[in-house]
């Protein structure tokens, strides 16, 4: 959804019939790109995406949303080389027993706790293999270009 200059991200909500229920922006005075999203368990979502209103060029964005659209988290600390950097997908995400970066199975990934601490490394096909639950951050080895948030639950 743009705004003058700005660009936000937009996130709606509709009924099975289509009609609107709810209607919610975020972002800054810059640029704020949603690329995924999921409903969560709590029927909140979360949305990762890409900002250019919080830093310099372009960062991963990630918000989490309660089941109304009201944001509970934001996270736009982890910057990214450009917007069209590789995206890692994890699935699923999130996960119980270990994870699995789509496409890069033999790509070895460092794993970061909330507070930035290097937890370990990991093989693509099995990322967070014996971990205690909680958030935690990946980034693939071979290149600095972004971070992907996943969660494992018990």
């Amino acid at each position: 959804m743009s705004f003058g200059d700005s660009v936000q991200l937009w996130l709606l909500k509709t009924n099975a019939s289509g009609d609107t229920l709810w209607a919610k922006t975020f972002g800054g005075v810059g640029r704020d790109y949603g690329t995924s999203v999921q409903q969560t368990i709590d029927g909140g979502y979360i949305i990762a995406g890409f900002t250019t209103s919080f830093g310099n060029g372009y960062q991963v964005y990630l918000l989490k949303s309660d089941a109304n659209g009201n944001v509970g988290a934001e996270d736009n600390t982890y910057p990214r080389s450009s917007p069209y950097a590789s995206r890692l997908t994890v699935s699923p995400n999130p996960f119980v027993t270990f994870a699995t970066v789509s496409g890069h199975s033999s790509e070895r990934f460092a794993l970061y706790d909330v507070s930035g601490r290097l937890v370990g490394t990991f093989k693509g096909d099995r990322i967070g293999e014996g971990l205690a639950p909680g958030v935690y951050f990946i980034q693939a080895m071979e290149r600095k270009d972004g971070l992907a948030r996943i969660v494992k639950i018990r």
